[in-house]
């Protein structure tokens, strides 16, 4: 809810990102297995609504430079920056369709972890993420 709510845009954008939610929502509560995913799910696919979606395709191996919300085979020179292993999981949400995200196997660490890195990516492009306090209570629950 913290995220979306400051994210306001033009009445078509809203409709778009409207939508978006909606369908996630229904996704979530009809889900049986991925669910301690889906927030991972949700704010990477949120992000194509938001302007900085990733721009291009994946490479294996590839660091993903979140300044430039690309990803890129050499490490980009500062720190705003996911590693390899979070680039492929960045790629792997793109790609997944919210009814198959049991099928990302994580554990509490690597979630944590790229949820660290999504909302560094996120805290880059949108100065309100840094006030967000739910971050705590996804670590704690996922």
């Amino acid at each position: 809810y913290e995220i979306g709510s400051g994210l306001v845009g033009s009445e078509m954008c809203i409709r778009d990102k409207f939508d978006f939610v909606w369908e996630s929502i229904g996704a979530l509560d009809s889900m049986e297995e991925g669910v301690a995913n889906f927030h991972l799910w949700f704010l990477v696919n949120l992000s194509r609504f938001l302007g900085f979606y990733p721009g291009n395709e994946y490479m294996p191996g590839a660091w993903f430079d979140a300044c430039e919300g690309s990803y890129t085979v050499q490490k980009p020179p500062h720190a705003t920056v996911m590693t390899p292993e979070n680039a492929r999981l960045m790629n792997d949400f793109v790609e997944c369709d919210v009814r198959c995200l049991a099928e990302i196997g994580l554990n509490r660490t690597q979630r944590s972890a790229f949820l660290e890195a999504l909302l560094a990516y996120y805290g880059y492009h949108l100065d309100a993420i840094h006030a967000v306090q739910s971050v705590r209570i996804l670590q704690e629950v996922f």
